[in-house]
């Protein structure tokens, strides 16, 4: 499974480290890059998020604008849903602001083994991604550590969340093989 920028575009929605939404940006062009995660490869461990790790989330109002963003790697994978360190790069009207070090969740579409990402949900460098965080169960289940539910009458999410877009409303962990 990957996740792709989706074609008609990409809202950044900018998050403070509780959670709480600050601002939208949206731009009609975004690439996104990614590499194997850096750390403990192969752990299944949560709160590390996927095993293949966005990088770069670019997002401009113009092909133009996009193709000018520098990348901090160029490797162009289907990436992950839920990453950590990850830089973010708008640019979009007169604004060209960028933040380092974030924790993104990709928001979108299934189409196929893909996630055609519309939304990318950004935290700051000093968000705890933990079992406390309000968006913890989203992360865990957006980075694969978690399965569907084998009981199907299992709790829908709660209202408001979009839980399904990354994962099941009730997550199971997963056992190691």
């Amino acid at each position: 499974m990957g996740t792709l920028a989706s074609e008609n575009g990409v809202t950044l929605r900018i998050l403070d480290k509780n959670g709480a939404e600050q601002r939208q940006i949206f731009g009609k062009f975004a690439r996104f890059f990614s590499r194997k995660r850096p750390l403990n490869p192969g752990s299944p461990d949560p709160l590390l998020g996927s095993q293949d790790w966005l990088t770069d989330v670019l997002v401009a109002d113009s092909k133009q604008k996009l193709d000018a963003m520098k990348p901090t790697q160029n490797e162009l994978a289907a990436t992950s849903q839920g990453s950590r360190l990850v830089l973010v790069h708008w640019s979009v009207a007169n604004e060209d602001n960028q933040m380092d070090n974030c924790i993104t969740l990709c928001k979108g579409t299934m189409q196929g083994n893909r996630l055609v990402t519309d939304e990318v949900q950004v935290l700051p460098k000093d968000t705890v991604m933990d079992q406390k965080h309000p968006l913890f169960r989203e992360f865990a289940a957006a980075a694969k550590f978690f399965q569907p539910p084998q009981n199907a009458s299992q709790p829908p999410a709660a209202s408001g969340s979009n839980l399904n877009a990354v994962g099941p409303a009730s997550p199971q962990p997963q056992t190691p093989a």
